[in-house]
C-alpha cells in the first residue's frame, strides 16, 4: 500500500515537470545506477540515449559525457573515453562564461582520473602486474603532464577535501615508478 502511494506521489510530481526533464532525469538515474553496479555496457547505452535527446542542456550534456567517459574507461576503451572528455571540454568552451566553475571542475577531475589511471597502468614498475598495459594508448599523457592536470584540478576545486585527498593519492601512484624496487626476496623483515 505504501509503495502504491509513493508511486502515485511520484507520478503527480513528474506530471508537473516538462517531459524532457523527466526523460533526462530517468535516463541519467538509470545510467548512474548501472555505472555504480559496474554494468558498464548498459550504463554507456543509457548515457548515449540521453545524449541523443536534442533538448538536453549544455550542463546536462557535459555531465553525461563525463559519465560516458568513465564507462568507456572501465571497458578499456581509452580513446573513446578521452574523446568524450574532449567533447565535454569543447561544449564548455563554446558555452563561455555561462558554463559554471563546477562543470569545469567536473570535467577536469574526470580527465585527471582517466589520464592518471592510464599513466599508472603503463608504468615500467608495474610490468609484472596483471593490469599493466604497454604504452601507446591513444591520447595518453606522460606523468608530468598528468601532474600538471592535477595542479589545475586543485586550483579549480580549491579547498575541497575529497578532491585534495584524491589528487594526493593519484600523485603517489604516479610517482611509484620513481621508487626503486626492492631486491628479489627482499623486504622489510629480513
Amino acid at each position: 500500500e505504501e509503495a502504491e502511494e509513493r508511486f502515485r506521489l511520484a507520478v503527480r510530481i513528474a506530471s508537473g515537470h516538462a517531459k524532457t526533464a523527466v526523460r533526462f532525469a530517468s535516463g541519467r538515474v538509470t545510467a548512474c545506477m548501472r555505472l555504480h553496479q559496474h554494468q558498464f555496457p548498459m550504463a554507456a547505452a543509457c548515457f548515449e540515449h540521453v545524449l541523443e535527446d536534442e533538448s538536453t542542456t549544455v550542463a546536462q550534456r557535459v555531465e553525461v559525457l563525463c559519465g560516458l567517459a568513465y564507462c568507456s574507461y572501465a571497458l578499456g576503451q581509452y580513446a573513446r573515453s578521452l574523446n568524450s572528455l574532449a567533447n565535454a571540454r569543447q561544449l564548455l568552451e563554446a558555452a563561455g562564461p555561462y558554463a559554471g566553475r563546477g562543470l569545469h571542475a567536473m570535467v577536469a577531475v574526470a580527465e585527471m582520473h582517466v589520464q592518471a589511471s592510464i599513466a599508472v597502468r603503463q608504468q615500467r614498475g608495474l610490468e609484472d602486474h596483471v593490469h599493466c598495459q604497454p604504452a601507446g594508448a591513444s591520447g595518453e599523457r606522460g606523468v608530468q603532464s598528468v601532474l600538471a592536470l592535477a595542479d589545475r584540478v586543485q586550483a579549480l576545486c580549491g579547498g575541497d577535501q575529497l578532491v585534495e585527498r584524491h589528487v594526493q593519492y593519484l600523485r603517489v601512484l604516479l610517482q611509484m615508478d620513481q621508487i626503486e624496487r626492492l631486491p628479489e626476496g627482499g623486504g622489510i623483515h629480513q
